[in-house]
């Protein structure tokens, strides 16, 4: 029997269990902004986003401009102290120009004199080359393709090589103290400049911006609000000599120092200055040139400034040339009033000789001021008051005048009282030169005495007890004694 075959039957895997897959869900990130965009990496160095940029353009154009800052106002203020000496009495005055000495340039400040001890030591050529510099430096920042991109580093290279070797030649030679602030505002121009230079590697810091009136206004305004600088660059360009008589009165202690200032003379001076701020405001304005019909307006603008500046700084410099000589060799007494009073003596020698005039001065009027011209000499204080003074004649008759005396060549005999009632019982007589004292007298008992000046040269003058006949003598009459006296040395005569 032949045994069946037997096929095998499938087998089916029984199902193993599963757990159900989860849908993929999306997520959504929110901002605080919803239109802001996506935050994006940058590159080191210079932003990609077009607000970022901008602001970097700013921060590299303001570096550029700090170097030019440096170097026109410490140039301004070298400006201002020389060609207005008056400022002198500021506080410190002298130390700031001594702190930054280093940084000025005296060719282009005060006419090449130095204005303090530091300048004498150095020849002002590195004050020079760090504002060319930092010209340049403005000026290929703001115009990169005048000479190819990259270029401000040039000057900037060539400024930090020039205040680098300052720097060593202030330490070296002992002096970094007196010029702390100088090395300060190196440290702070070499930064600035390096920054700017190096960035402009980096990004183009030019933007065309059409010059509206607007620019450059703000800069003007204070110009013309700080009244020391159009006035200096006025007396520079129309009045040098009344700087120069200015600057001889700054030792004047007692009165008269600022004469060369109030005075019209100045306004005209100011205006002239501040018209030549205007057409450098309207240089900037042309710049650069185009054709269009604003442009032709600001070159009119410009035009019309020059014009105005030549006119009013023609019209100053007559004005400024007699001011300057009425204060170098005439007389204060004759057009300021003093409280105390003056006396005016004559001139020793020709109309080119300085007046001399014996000044009244202090709260009691026991203060002599000599005067050369409108130039203070000497001042001495007086045991007695010299003005005012009630004197009498020998016939009883008041002299006229709060000052009473008389001049006889090189003296001057004056009447005094320490008295309440402003009597006269003093004499004194003073050099006609500078003021000192040659004698004095006065009655046995201090009583009141009279007067009478005989051979005067000035002629007669009875109001004021002037004879000019007879021998030079002042005739004192006390009680009822007569004594002469000569003028020269006090001495009695017979």
């Amino acid at each position: 029997m032949t045994p069946t075959p037997v096929t095998p039957s499938p087998v089916t895997p029984s199902p193993v269990p599963t757990s159900p897959v989860p849908a993929p869900v999306a997520t959504t990130a929110l901002y605080a902004d919803p239109q802001a965009p996506a935050p994006a990496l940058s590159p080191v160095g210079v932003p990609e986003r077009p607000d970022d940029r901008a602001r970097f353009v700013t921060r590299v154009r303001v570096a550029a401009a700090v170097p030019l800052v440096i170097g026109l106002g410490v140039h301004v203020l070298f400006l201002v102290a020389y060609w207005i000496p008056e400022t002198s009495a500021f506080p410190a005055h002298d130390w700031w120009l001594g702190q930054l000495a280093p940084l000025a340039s005296e060719a282009l400040t005060s006419a090449g004199e130095p204005q303090v001890e530091a300048q004498w030591r150095q020849p002002g050529l590195g004050g020079v080359l760090l504002l060319l510099a930092a010209v340049v430096l403005f000026v290929l920042n703001r115009r990169p393709r005048l000479l190819g991109p990259g270029a401000a580093v040039l000057p900037a290279a060539a400024g930090a090589l020039v205040a680098l070797v300052m720097a060593v030649a202030l330490v070296v030679g002992g002096r970094p103290s007196a010029s702390g602030l100088t090395l300060v505002l190196l440290a702070l121009w070499v930064g600035t400049a390096g920054y700017a230079g190096l960035a402009g590697l980096l990004v183009d810091p030019e933007a065309y911006r059409e010059r509206r009136w607007r620019h450059g206004v703000v800069l003007l305004a204070a110009y013309a609000v700080v009244g020391p600088v159009p006035t200096a660059v006025g007396r520079a360009l129309f009045g040098p000599d009344l700087r120069d008589a200015a600057a001889a009165l700054q030792g004047n202690t007692v009165a008269l120092r600022l004469a060369a200032l109030t005075t019209g003379t100045t306004l005209l001076l100011y205006l002239s200055g501040l018209f030549v701020g205007v057409a450098v405001w309207a240089g900037y304005q042309c710049w650069p040139p185009r054709r269009d019909l604003r442009t032709g307006v600001r070159v009119l603008v410009l035009v019309a400034a020059l014009v105005l500046t030549a006119l009013v700084g023609s019209a100053a410099v007559g004005p400024a040339e007699r001011r300057a000589a009425q204060l170098l060799q005439d007389s204060p007494a004759d057009a300021v009033h003093f409280s105390c009073g003056a006396a005016q003596v004559d001139r020793p020698a020709g109309p080119e000789t300085p007046a001399r005039t014996l000044v009244i001065t202090g709260l009691t009027c026991t203060e002599l001021t000599s005067f050369e011209g409108y130039r203070q000499l000497v001042t001495r204080e007086l045991p007695f008051s010299l003005a005012p003074v009630t004197a009498r004649d020998p016939e009883g008759r008041r002299l006229a005048g709060r000052v009473v005396g008389a001049q006889y060549g090189p003296a001057l005999v004056l009447a005094g009282s320490d008295r309440v009632d402003n009597g006269a019982d003093q004499l004194l007589a003073v050099a006609v030169a500078d003021g000192t004292e040659q004698w004095r007298w006065s009655c046995p008992d201090r009583r009141p005495l009279r007067l009478r000046f005989t051979g005067v040269p000035g002629g007669d003058a009875p109001e004021r007890g002037h004879v000019g006949a007879g021998r030079a003598a002042v005739v004192v009459t006390c009680a009822d004694r007569v004594t002469r006296l000569d003028p020269a040395t006090g001495a009695r005569l017979r």
